[in-house]
């Protein structure tokens, strides 16, 4: 089992490369558009080590007096964050075949196995779409949403790590916020879905990560001891590597978890020949293999040294399994999803939006800072006196009120003109206010910040309605393509919860919200409990991946869509309800109570108030013949 050193040895080359391609493609652009938004004057451009961002002539720093930020970031990014998630999104779920059309119901007699079939799909679509608007509000979906959708419109890429997490009556799926700093990728493919693996960095205590893995804590420290070490010498940190193990009075571990595609890496071009040699009992181990990597230690974490004489294969491919098996998603075989705004084609990285104007942001910090020094001097005034001037007009001059009257004899008062000078400063080029209102609107118009999106008037009077509409088009069209990256995102989310629930949330969890009994024996099951035992559990990865088509309802994340349901809710009600009210007046007021539920959902109103109460029309219908019996009978 001493392989296993060399396995580890082999994943630390790994992420190593997979950091460098980070920092190249990713990593270096990142970093700096996310100081824009958070750091202060001082980060961004004195300590800085890129050379081209200094301000400084001598590298001191200190040639500049006044240092303002013109911070473009946070203003994109408070601009478009509320556009892009306005609200928590409202889940839909549907089957993934199609449904059976109704015409074809008539053939029930032959083939009644074809309704049962679209039945079961139905009750599952409903359950899933029960649960997963359940469990939003149990683990904050909202702010873990705008955490991950704030890297991804500044870095370009935010992330969401799936989970399962104690819920009020058992084990819930999440989704939770991991900084994309932390994230490392297989750098030899260009998409995600092909990836090879993904890695997850932790910082961990050195105490809970030895409780977790069930390994001495003297282990642990001495390991993170030695890796500090490496890492110094090696000056891993020019590639983005946060390093609170530098310090020597932290208790903190950087470790790793690995979701391999690949297997344990045998196949890799960096494999030494002890793996090579034993690459078919390794891969009997299986494609799949999860790792926990904790540099310094020369064994991986779930597979500890203790356990390598008496583990048997069974054990063994028990601990490398995943912890959760998204493997058979195909879209997405990871347990994370990535919430790009602009995916690249020659890597499986992204671009910000905000990559493009990232020079204008530059330029604009340093002419402001010039201009800002240049008013300084400028504004500035110096008094040149001759030694000879009289004391008192020289105290006056430094020093006295206004309109104050100095008395000197006729010789110095007829000198005085010679005596006295004040330099002025020529005034600031008006070019260069010019220049910085041009490049502040070029900014601007890269990163889609448009007057009207502020609620200007813009350059030119708007003079029909048809004109604004087609002017707030234009000025939406970028903003809404980040919503629909939020909204993608939510989509895909929404799909990894209801894999994670058809696996994982078994009857005893749903059974307290149903307000059924919680009982083992599943011949006792409430109704719901037990459909929900037959149609939404499963063990079977495939099926939990791709049975079911999940979607965020249009119109719950972002306005545009809310807007455009209230204007076809005003053209609908000028048709439907004039057609509705003469039912609604001989007492079938279901129609019209329908149309007021889809009123109040896109007007997000409670008009249960206004509905029509429902008529028992055969109670109606017999009030009105007893009298005319009566009246017969009276005859």
């Amino acid at each position: 089992m001493e392989y296993w050193r060399s396995i580890v040895e082999l994943w630390r080359k790994q992420i190593k490369r997979a950091r460098v391609h980070k920092y190249r493609h990713f990593g270096k652009t990142a970093d700096r558009l996310w100081g824009f938004l958070g750091k202060n004057y001082r980060q961004l451009y004195v300590d800085t080590s890129d050379a081209e961002l200094r301000f400084s002539t001598d590298g001191d720093g200190d040639d500049l007096y006044y240092k303002p930020r013109l911070n473009k970031t946070r203003e994109f990014l408070s601009l478009v964050l509320p556009w892009a998630c306005a609200k928590v999104p409202t889940r839909t779920v549907t089957a993934a075949a199609p449904p059976v059309p109704p015409r074809l119901l008539s053939l029930l007699a032959l083939a009644p196995q074809v309704l049962k079939a679209g039945m079961e799909q139905e009750a599952l679509a409903w359950f899933l779409q029960w649960w997963l608007s359940y469990t939003p509000k149990e683990y904050g979906a909202k702010r873990q949403q705008r955490l991950i959708a704030q890297e991804g419109l500044v870095k370009g890429r935010g992330i969401g790590w799936h989970e399962m997490v104690d819920g009020p009556t058992g084990s819930i799926p999440a989704t939770f916020f991991g900084s994309v700093d932390h994230l490392l990728i297989d750098p030899d493919n260009n998409q995600w879905r092909d990836l090879g693996y993904v890695i997850r960095e932790n910082h961990w205590e050195a105490w809970k990560l030895a409780e977790y893995w069930g390994v001495p804590v003297e282990e642990v420290r001495s390991a993170r001891k030695a890796a500090v070490d490496q890492m110094k010498g090696e000056q891993e940190g020019a590639f983005g590597v946060s390093d609170p193990q530098l310090s020597a009075e932290s208790d903190v571990c950087i470790w790793y978890e690995i979701w391999s595609r690949v297997g344990l890496g045998q196949q890799f071009f960096q494999a030494g020949d002890d793996l090579k040699g034993r690459a078919e009992a390794l891969k009997s181990l299986g494609r799949h293999a999860y790792l926990a990597i904790l540099p310094g230690l020369d064994y991986p974490l779930n597979v500890p040294r203790s356990i390598w004489e008496t583990v048997t294969a069974e054990e063994l491919t028990a601990r490398l399994a995943w912890p959760i098996a998204f493997f058979e998603d195909v879209n997405n075989p990871f347990p994370c999803t990535p919430m790009d705004v602009y995916p690249n084609t020659d890597n499986a990285w992204a671009t910000s939006p905000l990559e493009g104007p990232l020079p204008l942001q530059i330029f604009l910090d340093h002419l402001y800072a010039f201009l800002m020094c240049r008013i300084r001097t400028t504004s500035r005034q110096i008094i040149v006196t001759s030694k000879l001037l009289d004391e008192a007009l020289f105290r006056a001059i430094v020093s006295g009120p206004d309109l104050q009257t100095v008395p000197v004899d006729d010789d110095s008062a007829r000198e005085v003109d010679k005596l006295f000078k004040v330099i002025e400063f020529p005034p600031v080029n008006t070019d260069s206010w010019r220049i910085l209102s041009a490049v502040e609107r070029a900014y601007e118009s890269a990163s889609g910040m448009v007057p009207l999106m502020f609620g200007q008037q813009g350059q030119t009077q708007i003079r029909s309605a048809e004109e604004a509409g087609i002017r707030q088009s234009y000025a939406s069209s970028r903003p809404n393509d980040y919503a629909d990256a939020v909204e993608d995102f939510n989509a895909a989310c929404a799909a990894k919860e209801g894999q994670m629930t058809r696996l994982y949330v078994g009857p005893q969890t749903v059974a307290p919200l149903f307000r059924e009994p919680v009982v083992d024996d599943p011949g006792k099951y409430g109704p719901l409990t037990m459909w929900w035992a037959a149609y939404v559990n499963t063990d079977d990865e495939r099926e939990a991946a791709c049975d079911m088509d999940y979607s965020v309802e249009a119109g719950s994340g972002r306005r545009k869509n809310r807007q455009k349901q209230m204007s076809d809710l005003q053209t609908l009600a000028q048709y439907v309800l004039p057609i509705l009210a003469p039912f609604a007046q001989m007492g079938v007021t279901q129609p019209f109570n329908a149309f007021m539920d889809m009123a109040a959902e896109t007007l997000e109103l409670p008009l249960d108030r206004v509905k029509l109460p429902e008529v028992n029309l055969a109670a109606m219908q017999a009030a009105r013949q007893g009298p005319q019996e009566t009246q017969q009978g009276g005859r």
